[in-house]
């Protein structure tokens, strides 16, 4: 049995590695952002925008959490650098976003991919936020107790 000091060690760990998963600098900008290119009238120029946001913000994530994480001589921790841009690629499906590159799962999950001069399709915004929301559940849950952390 375990001592409370050892699971609140335990605790504050999982904790602290659950809060580096959130890669804040794209959750602060990122619905600006979102919200500007929405606001296009053109649903085609529309959804490019929205893509274009989404691809700009992921680069800003890699860059800053590689930064973020280099240490000298050893260069960038890229698991969390690729574990922070994971979670902000999920995040994206679950604020609505998209990154413009959906048609490959259009075979996979129908009606996951739409032509974005179309009427929107409720069904298929309900499927999308649905898998983006187990997505985001399994993935906040499940890394921070298998990901450890560079030992560095």
């Amino acid at each position: 049995m375990r001592g409370d000091g050892d699971s609140a060690e335990l605790s504050g760990s999982y904790m602290e590695r659950l809060v580096k998963l959130v890669p804040a600098e794209a959750v602060a900008v990122y619905p600006l952002l979102y919200n500007e290119a929405k606001g296009l009238a053109d649903a085609g120029n529309r959804a490019r925008a929205i893509a274009l946001v989404s691809w700009i913000i992921l680069a800003v994530v890699v860059v800053l959490r590689a930064q973020a994480t280099a240490v000298p001589h050893r260069g960038p921790q890229w698991v969390a650098v690729a574990v922070a841009a994971v979670s902000y690629v999920i995040w994206v499906y679950v604020f609505g976003g998209q990154f413009g590159v959906e048609g490959w799962a259009n075979g996979l999950l129908p009606g996951f991919a739409s032509d974005p001069a179309a009427p929107p399709d409720p069904d298929a915004a309900k499927l999308k936020g649905l898998i983006g929301s187990v997505a985001l559940v399994c993935w906040t849950l499940v890394v921070p107790a298998i990901y450890k952390g560079d030992a560095r």
